[in-house]
């Protein structure tokens, strides 16, 4: 009986403009995780924490990397691959002196 009610609420609150805008949410985010394997394990770059937020045609990379070198990359990389998006980062360069002996 609950599950008849809870497939009853979906039926009656679920439009069709919610069920597209949901669509294309997934299809955003299967395209973001596309993008983190190509620059992780394809191309091997080192960002920490890497998140990749895709919002219309902008894509927006966030996390931590030792080098505005692999910054650059990153963002030429996705560019040359997905024309048609613009790439914004917000990836922060740090430099790791936990190791460092001073």
């Amino acid at each position: 009986m609950v599950a008849e009610m809870i497939s009853a609420g979906i039926k009656t609150n679920v439009t069709k403009e919610i069920e597209e805008a949901g669509r294309k949410k997934v299809e955003e985010l299967i395209l973001a995780q596309e993008m983190t394997n190509k620059l992780i394990f394809e191309n091997a770059l080192h960002i920490d924490d890497l998140w990749i937020v895709i919002d219309e045609k902008n894509v927006i990379l966030r996390g931590m990397t030792a080098f505005h070198a692999t910054v650059e990359r990153a963002e030429t990389i996705l560019e040359s691959e997905y024309s048609g998006y613009k790439v914004v980062s917000e990836i922060r360069c740090v430099q790791d002196n936990r190791f460092s002996k001073a």
